[in-house]
Parts: C-alpha cells; sequence; structure tokens
C-alpha cells in the first residue's frame, strides 16, 4: 500500500486566504479606531487673558468736532465717552480678551446738520476690522467688531 499526499482542494485554500485577508482588514481598521492619536481633535481655549491693541478712528468732513464719541476701553464692555470732539480723532487702547472672546466698538453721534460726512475705522492688532460712512448728515456711525478668543496649538 502506497501511501500519496493530495493537495487541500483550491476552494478551501481560496476560503482560508479570504478568511486571513478578512481579519487583516478588520485588526488592521480596529487599531486604527481605537489609537487615540487619529481621532478628532477639538480647540482648546486659552485661560489667560490676551492683550489686544485696538485703534479706533474718527473723521469727518461737516463739522469740526462730534457731539459725542464713545467707545470701548476694557474688560466687560467698560466705556469711555467724549464730549464735542475735535475731529479727526483717534484713540488707542489695550483690550484683554479672555476665554470668551471679547468685543471692541466705537460710536459717534452726528452733528445733525444736513451736511457733510461722518466715519469711523476700527484696527485690532493692526488688522482694519470695521469701517462705517455716513454721508447725509443726519446719522451717526458705529464700528464693532467681536475678538475671538485665543486657542492653545
Amino acid at each position: 500500500m502506497t501511501l500519496t499526499q493530495t493537495s487541500p482542494p483550491r476552494r478551501r485554500l481560496a476560503l482560508v486566504g479570504g478568511v486571513v485577508v478578512a481579519l487583516v482588514i478588520v485588526l488592521g481598521a480596529g487599531l486604527a479606531y481605537f489609537s487615540g492619536d487619529d481621532g478628532p481633535q477639538h480647540p482648546v481655549v486659552r485661560t489667560d487673558p490676551v492683550n489686544h491693541e485696538v485703534l479706533y478712528e474718527v473723521t469727518g468732513t461737516a463739522a469740526a468736532t462730534a457731539p459725542v464719541v464713545t467707545w470701548v476701553v476694557g474688560e466687560r464692555n467698560a466705556t469711555e465717552q467724549a464730549v464735542n470732539v475735535p475731529l479727526p480723532w483717534k484713540s488707542s487702547v489695550t483690550l484683554p480678551v479672555g476665554p470668551s472672546g471679547g468685543y471692541a466698538a466705537v460710536e459717534v453721534r452726528s452733528a445733525e446738520t444736513g451736511a457733510g460726512s461722518l466715519s469711523c475705522r476700527m484696527f485690532v492688532d493692526g488688522v482694519q476690522v470695521a469701517q462705517q460712512v455716513s454721508t447725509d448728515g443726519f446719522a451717526g456711525v458705529a464700528c464693532s467688531h467681536r475678538i475671538p478668543p485665543e486657542y492653545v496649538k
């Protein structure tokens, strides 16, 4: 009696090969999913305040003065106000911006003479962020900008 080895049928080899490939794919996907470093990253807001330089500018052609100028000067939207302000007018302030962001604004009342124009511009850290112009001689102008919080990189 002679014993001969027979090779397994091709169908069985294909099935075993398919199972091995499927296991490799599932294990690879599981490792990628549970590794933690490849998951979505959420931004982290800085908790300490960051100072921003804000420059307010007001100009006008009709009158040499603005009746009232009001602007934000600090935390919690603290404001200052000036009356009978000679134009052009500029003011620079340092605004601390915390985790909830900050707000900068300037508002100018018109002399309501019906002549000339009035405008405001605002810069945050040297970048112009707002501009408004009124040309009817009756309307005032207001410029505002929300300063976003800083994020930890």
